[in-house]
């Protein structure tokens, strides 16, 4: 959390410094609650994605909890889409993630995996 103060795009304007300052609070006060410092805690698996592009929440807060997870011995599975921001907007990328979320799903709760539709077998559905 002290990061979003540091990197991104939120704090270069004033409404995002207030923003951050009101909702998060005092950047002194966050890294006891940030969720970076209590991934020992965690204790399901993780699924984290991330656009590689993203000025909002640059790729290195999930590359930090990737990391923070992983060394508290967390399952943890990361995917980075290199051309992506804030959101996933590539018709492929969406359906890359939804497919690994599906999967990861499965993996974690039990329960079939899905498959991808392609385009041929969108052809063969009646």
């Amino acid at each position: 959390l002290p990061l979003m103060f540091k990197r991104g795009d939120i704090q270069d304007r004033a409404s995002g410094v207030t923003y951050l300052q009101q909702w998060l609070g005092d950047p002194a006060t966050l890294a006891a609650v940030s969720p970076v410092n209590l991934a020992a805690g965690i204790t399901v698996p993780v699924l984290l994605a991330a656009g590689r592009e993203d000025l909002r929440a640059p790729v290195q807060h999930t590359e930090r909890m990737e990391a923070a997870l992983k060394q508290a011995g967390v399952p943890v599975e990361a995917v980075y889409y290199p051309r992506e921001g804030h959101g996933l907007y590539s018709e492929a990328n969406q359906r890359d993630y939804y497919t690994r979320l599906l999967a990861f799903l499965s993996r974690s709760l039990g329960g079939g995996t899905a498959a991808a539709v392609t385009a041929s077998s969108k052809a063969k559905a009646p």
